[in-house]
């Protein structure tokens, strides 16, 4: 299983509200863990990460880390469930609470997890894993599971689970999945596009052609009893090459209309990029399903430059400034600074009642934007909103740069007011959690927005990386 660190309020946000106050950087190295948990192997690729879900109902979050590359070398896939720290600061696999195993070669199982979703509304987070691998309506058509959380899901530590008793197996061959879409590449627990107040499932597939080679398509499954073999709601995305779908999160209530949004990331489009507010799918349903595209029910944000791979990574941040709305990241690690290439950029989209389906904006103009300083630190990888750490009444952003250096994931404090078009340092306050040698790729992944996890109190970050010196991968907590 590849590296993922968590820190928690206490340590994290103390040093964060330090920074703060000091106007500089707090430097963290990762491996001042008090809890790790080993995996079995190490992958050429870094894991998926997922938290702010309790399985079980003690009252604790769970972590939850998807290995793509698990069970090399065939890559079938594996997944990790820890819901409690243990006996010590250790926990090695096969110790692990639970070992969720990939279902054949190639699968690429746990390349997309979630743990903030109630799909049955039982009042257990529910858990999914997506394996865009899966040879399911075709080669590399895709899969996602689900499981449904319950009381005694972690009773026997070192169980492990064959995907094919998931409680919910979805392959979606009555839609529009066929070969090479990547089902289950992106994944999102929290969405409800219906707005009925229960979790559905948001699923990215990519690769979808329906509006051009590798448009993409975002596929949504409501929690309201069962996933079936054809979808809800579907979105489609404009262009060929887009990757509609790459990346996906819930946005939260971003505009005036008190319904919750889902930003998604179509890396690809016009050859720079994009991110898209979708507000509500609703009025595109015809019968039993759903079907729209997405510059029908969304608000599109158009990347920079050619090649900056806006999109790549997608968060809702809650609210991170002060005005009432919440706030999403855009990730666009491929931004090339003069002389620095691949330095990478992060966006900051305010929230805002103006919002309309249909609307297009230039990216740069109308958010907050933080941008790499080295060349290849590939700034904005990875995203997440991470609750207010600092306790200064705004939330928090982190952002991962896992070619700078062993990797490195910054951490800022939620601010009053965003200034649209303004460039903020990354250099200057905060928190930097800083990779050593006999890691690399620190910040691959990141979670923990409104975190409790494993008995520890506090919010915190959950960070992927690879971990190479023991030639293991492993997820630890500070």
């Amino acid at each position: 299983m590849d590296r993922s660190y968590r820190f928690f309020g206490s340590a994290l946000g103390a040093a964060l509200a330090l920074a703060s106050e000091a106007a500089q950087a707090q430097t963290i190295p990762y491996d001042d863990y008090s809890f790790r948990l080993a995996g079995e192997e190490v992958g050429a690729a870094g894991p998926a990460v997922a938290t702010g879900g309790d399985v079980n109902g003690d009252g604790w979050d769970e972590l939850l880390v998807g290995e793509a590359q698990g069970g090399l070398p065939d890559e079938s896939g594996a997944a990790y469930l820890q819901c409690d720290t243990g006996p010590g600061p250790e926990t090695e696999h096969p110790a692990v609470d639970v070992t969720f195993v990939g279902e054949n070669p190639g699968d690429r199982f746990g390349a997309a997890v979630s743990l903030k979703g109630d799909y049955d509304g039982d009042g257990y987070a529910d858990i999914a894993i997506g394996a865009p691998g899966f040879d399911g309506t075709g080669t590399d058509s895709g899969k996602v599971y689900v499981w449904y959380g319950k009381v005694d899901f972690c009773s026997i530590a070192g169980i492990a689970i064959d995907a094919d008793m998931a409680d919910e197996q979805i392959i979606a061959s009555d839609a529009p999945i066929l070969a090479s879409d990547g089902l289950g590449s992106s994944l999102t627990g929290e969405a409800d596009v219906d707005h009925d107040g229960t979790s559905d499932l948001a699923v990215g597939a990519p690769g979808n052609d329906f509006n051009g080679t590798d448009s993409g398509v975002v596929m949504i499954w409501k929690g309201d009893g069962g996933f079936g073999p054809l979808f809800d709601f579907a979105i489609f995305g404009e262009g060929s090459g887009s990757g509609f779908g790459a990346s996906v999160a819930d946005a939260g209530f971003v505009d005036s209309s008190d319904q919750r949004a889902l930003v998604v990331g179509a890396p690809g489009y016009a050859g720079k990029g994009a991110a898209y507010l979708v507000l509500d799918p609703t009025p595109s349903c015809l019968g039993p399903v759903c079907l729209a595209a997405a510059s029908y029910v969304s608000v599109r944000f158009d990347g920079q430059k050619a090649g900056d791979k806006a999109g790549y990574s997608v968060a809702g941040l809650g609210r991170f400034d002060g005005d009432g709305f919440d706030d999403v990241a855009v990730g666009a690690p491929y931004f090339d600074l003069t002389g620095k290439s691949d330095a990478g950029a992060v966006y900051v989209i305010p929230g805002n009642s103006a919002y309309a389906p249909g609307q297009a904006y230039s990216i740069k103009p109308v958010s907050q934007s933080y941008r790499g300083a080295a060349a290849n630190a590939r700034v904005g990888w990875s995203v997440a909103g991470l609750g207010d750490v600092a306790g200064s009444a705004a939330e928090d952003l982190a952002i991962g740069a896992p070619w700078q250096g062993s990797g490195k994931v910054f951490v800022r404090t939620g601010v009053s007011v965003l200034t649209p078009g303004a460039t903020a340092s990354l250099g200057s306050g905060g928190i930097q959690v800083v990779g050593l040698p006999g890691y690399r790729n620190v910040g691959w992944s990141i979670d923990g927005r409104g975190l409790e996890p494993l008995g520890l109190p506090g919010y915190g970050v959950a960070i992927g990386a690879l971990w190479t010196d023991a030639m293991r991968n492993v997820a630890a907590i500070f």
